[in-house]
């Protein structure tokens, strides 16, 4: 149970902490995110077509995503596993 609940408040800090955000760094954040999440099929081939096809992907979905708002930016940062980390001073 304690997990759940430490698992509930990270992604209130998380919610809270993104909505806290210019539009301009969540853009970073999302077109950071889909990089990270394409990096896999990026490094599985050499064939330099196929990256630009791969990379031409990965913007135009980060861009299409952007372009919906807010609400969409943070919808994708946390379904893709962007938490924020919380310290206790």
């Amino acid at each position: 149970m304690r997990n759940a609940i430490t698992q509930d408040n990270t992604l209130k800090v998380t919610l809270n902490f993104l909505r806290t955000l210019d539009i301009e760094d969540l853009d970073d954040m999302v077109v950071d995110m889909a990089y990270r999440k394409a990096m896999p099929l990026l490094n599985a081939t050499e064939d330099l077509d196929e990256q630009e096809r791969v990379i031409s992907n990965i913007e135009y979905d980060a861009s299409e995503i952007n372009n919906s708002g807010k609400t969409a930016q943070v919808d994708y940062l946390v379904s893709n596993g962007f938490r924020a980390k919380c310290y206790a001073s």
